[in-house]
């Protein structure tokens, strides 16, 4: 069964525990993915149009590791087995974005985790430099984050715009020349040629919590962050800066960007 829903500005899609039925396309609004609650409440993704979430509803039937919220007025598509059974029969490439859903999760599933551990902000920023201030109270909406490019081919990219970023986590990676790559998906495709400097699911921004991580999803090269080389084996890593250079490959790649993150 297809079925067309539409929340409202704070209902629960699905809550962590609950029973997995459902994967859900979100036509329009916004939707916050977070595991635990009160102070304990980790966001781990805000979506967006196009994204899909639950996917692992339709292959598992373990409860919900994750509570799905709508931030705004959403309209959503629900999909359950049958339907996922009945298009994988007829129209198997309509399924490509659930295929997709579900090889990023796989790709990112231990890195989510680590955000969990209190070990990440040791690792990625020296001590000195954490301080309160980058360190918003819980749940304020303060946090603004823009990406552009430093050098010609990234200006390109993004079409020599600043782009503000408003999902998460927001994705790039190699751009395929193949219509249905199933294997990539990304929010920003970087044209690159041989020898490759960016793989087709390179890096990826998150906004956990109120703070803001590059996580290497696990490329070839790896991902040079303020100057530190990170890997798909590595801890995220925790941008305190307000003006951070990230360098999707090794260090002489030509793809060198940006991201500004503003506390307001």
């Amino acid at each position: 069964m297809e079925v067309e829903l539409v929340c409202k500005k704070g209902e629960v899609v699905f809550k962590e525990g609950d029973v997995s039925d459902n994967a859900y396309i979100i036509k329009t609004g916004q939707i916050e993915i977070s595991k635990g609650e009160g102070k304990q409440k980790v966001v781990l993704a805000v979506l967006k149009e196009g994204d899909i979430f639950g996917e692992m509803g339709l292959i598992e039937d373990k409860p919900r590791s994750a509570t799905a919220t709508s931030l705004d007025d959403a309209h959503l598509k629900a999909i359950n087995h049958e339907k996922f059974n009945e298009l994988f029969l007829k129209d198997p490439a309509s399924l490509i974005p659930f295929f997709r859903a579900v090889f990023e999760r796989l790709r990112t599933m231990n890195g989510m985790l680590l955000y969990r551990e209190p070990t990440v902000t040791a690792k990625t920023i020296p001590q000195e430099e954490r301080t309160t201030s980058d360190m918003p109270a819980r749940g304020e909406v303060n946090i603004r984050i823009t990406l552009s490019g430093a050098t010609g081919l990234a200006k390109d990219a993004l079409d020599n715009k600043i782009v503000t970023i408003h999902k998460f986590p927001f994705r790039i990676g190699r751009m395929s020349y193949h219509a249905a790559d199933v294997l990539s998906s990304n929010d920003l495709y970087l044209e690159d040629k041989l020898p490759y400097n960016v793989s087709r699911n390179h890096f990826s921004i998150n906004l956990v919590s109120d703070s803001v991580y590059i996580t290497d999803r696990g490329s070839t090269l790896g991902t040079v962050v303020n100057g530190t080389r990170i890997s798909g084996d590595t801890s995220p890593m925790l941008l305190s800066k307000q003006k951070n250079e990230i360098i999707v490959g090794g260090q002489q790649s030509p793809f060198k960007f940006e991201i500004d993150v503003y506390r307001q």
